[in-house]
């Protein structure tokens, strides 16, 4: 059975897939444009330190040129670093100053992607610079300086799924200008074939959690709408408390009620705000136990536990509730005059 590699194919669905992230488009959720602006966010924070060492990298090369005598490795490390500052400098005034702030995100990803690669190219030259150097420690920790201002960059440029993209093409495009067409071009053309699909699978990953957050987000709108009609129009009423038992959610009505000057319902402990009937032979438990043993509990009778409070009592249920994981996470349940 033959199998088809199609490596050139896989490249260009790949890019295509995220070509989303390069070009506007009016059916693109609010939710898509959120997490560009997520990724820009995370890029601008680490851009200054990648900036630092990528130009502090060449000028160790450069160092050692002329320290060697080798004025070629001297003026080819500079030109990298003269790159290097010019294309990180104007990426980081896109990010964050001027009038750059106003530009279309997907202008701000296109400008991280074309610097990426721009930035991967000077450093791979510099890196075919340092090998011109002597044999010997210089050599070994000019070789170190690059690897790791590569590291950094590409690291700096993760968030932006097309800036790393940008920056192995850049790799690739360099080594391909160097060394022409050989064996070290097509590992080079294997390990981007690589990136891209991890890259790819990434995105689409990424791009599923915006929409499932899109409809939580449009679900949760709709529910907070019913939850207030049901409150306004109703004697109803609900309630939710953290782990800890302190209330996190209190129907404005009640709320008002057990609302004391120094003392909100609001981050209160539930078992302080009411108090069951203990008289009633369903209730010999009090709130607290069933707070602490994670019991739930149905039609309670329930009254301010301040006895200045209103004298007046509600029918109150609760049940523990627990996340993904099984850890509790608090109580939530509902009450009724």
């Amino acid at each position: 059975m033959r199998i088809h590699v199609t490596p050139f194919r896989a490249l260009r669905v790949a890019f295509a897939a995220l070509w989303i992230d390069l070009s506007p488009s009016a059916t693109e959720s609010e939710g898509h444009r959120n997490t560009l602006r997520r990724q820009l966010r995370q890029l601008a924070a680490t851009w200054p330190f990648a900036l630092f060492v990528a130009i502090a990298a060449p000028l160790q090369v450069a160092w050692t040129g002329w320290q060697e005598s080798l004025t070629g490795v001297m003026i080819a490390a500079l030109a990298c670093a003269a790159v290097l500052a010019v294309s990180g400098t104007l990426l980081l005034h896109t990010l964050r100053h001027g009038r750059a702030r106003g530009w279309p995100l997907h202008a701000k990803v296109r400008m991280a992607t074309l610097l990426g690669a721009v930035g991967a190219a000077a450093l791979l030259g510099l890196l075919f610079a340092a090998g011109q150097l002597a044999p010997g420690p210089a050599r070994l920790a000019s070789f170190v300086t690059a690897f790791g201002a590569m590291i950094v960059m590409v690291i700096a440029l993760y968030p932006v799924r097309a800036a790393t993209l940008g920056f192995g093409l850049g790799l690739l495009v360099t080594l391909g200008v160097h060394g022409g067409i050989g064996i070290g071009l097509g590992i080079g053309l294997v390990l981007l074939l690589a990136l891209t699909s991890s890259t790819y699978r990434l995105a689409l990953f990424e791009r599923s959690a915006v929409a499932q957050r899109d409809l939580d987000h449009a679900q949760g709108r709709m529910a907070t709408r019913l939850v207030a009609e049901f409150e306004t129009h109703s004697s109803g009423w609900f309630w939710q408390t953290n782990s800890d038992g302190a209330v996190t959610y209190l129907t404005d009505k009640v709320a008002r009620e057990l609302d004391a000057p120094d003392a909100p319902a609001i981050g209160a402990p539930l078992s302080r705000l009411f108090r069951m009937d203990s008289a009633l032979p369903e209730t010999e438990r009090t709130l607290a136990f069933h707070l602490s043993s994670r019991i739930a509990f149905s039609n309670y009778s329930v009254r301010p536990a301040s006895r200045a409070k209103l004298e007046r009592w509600w029918s109150m249920s609760g049940r523990p509730i627990f996340d993904e994981d099984g850890i509790f996470i608090g109580f939530v349940g509902s009450g009724s005059d």
